[in-house]
Order: structure tokens, then C-alpha cells, then sequence
């Protein structure tokens, strides 16, 4: 997907909860799911969720709530 995308783009995931288990995601030996933050982190993607997005990224009506 990233070698799809010019240079000077970047693929920023946001999860609206980001320790979801992928989908299809096979069961590990203790029990867990891979999630979608481990999936976008082990990818090289850099992602946030709604708390972690940084300000400047919000929109302004956003801001003013």
C-alpha cells in the first residue's frame, strides 16, 4: 500500500479503537487476537485514535466542542 503512494504522502491510520482484533484474525497461544494497532504498527503505519490525534490535525469545529 505504501509503495503504491508518492513520496511525499503518508498513510496515517485513525481507529475508533485501535486494540480491536483484526478481522479473520487467528487466535494466538494466549488467547489474543491481533490488533488492528499492532497490524498498523507492525506495517510500518503510522496511526491514532480519537484521543491521540494531535490537535493541529483536528478540524476547528472540532476544537470548539
Amino acid at each position: 500500500m505504501q509503495k503504491a503512494l508518492p513520496s511525499s504522502t503518508e498513510l496515517v491510520f485513525l481507529f475508533a479503537n485501535s486494540s480491536a482484533p483484526m478481522p479473520q484474525a487467528k487466535r494466538r497461544k494466549d488467547g489474543t487476537k491481533r490488533s488492528h494497532g499492532e497490524w498498523a504498527s507492525d506495517n510500518g503505519f503510522r496511526w491514532f485514535t480519537v484521543d491521540t490525534l494531535p490537535e493541529e490535525w483536528r478540524s476547528e469545529s472540532e476544537t470548539k466542542d
